[in-house]
């Protein structure tokens, strides 16, 4: 059995919201942003991994950041992926 690897999916009508959130965390552009994304996926694909995408948005995000009272950060995207992914699990 293949372990799950949730990886965090920015919508395109998200993306402008998030960089303006995290200011330098992100690629200039979605579209780079997007390449970088399925390189990373099929990576984890390829070492074996059950990858799945896990939307995440930004009112998520603020919200993570205020809960742990911290500003958010592109590490806080990842951990919000995965605690969605763990309610996905049966």
């Amino acid at each position: 059995m293949r372990k799950l690897h949730p990886i965090v999916f920015i919508g395109p009508q998200d993306y402008r919201r998030f960089q303006s959130i995290l200011g330098v965390g992100l690629p200039d552009s979605y579209d780079e942003w997007l390449s970088n994304h399925v390189i990373e996926k099929n990576r984890r694909h390829l070492l074996g991994f059950d990858v799945r995408e896990i939307q995440v948005l930004p009112d998520e995000l603020i919200q993570y950041g205020q809960n742990v009272a911290e500003a958010p950060t592109v590490v806080m995207l990842r951990q919000i992926a995965f605690e969605k992914a763990k309610d996905l699990t049966p």
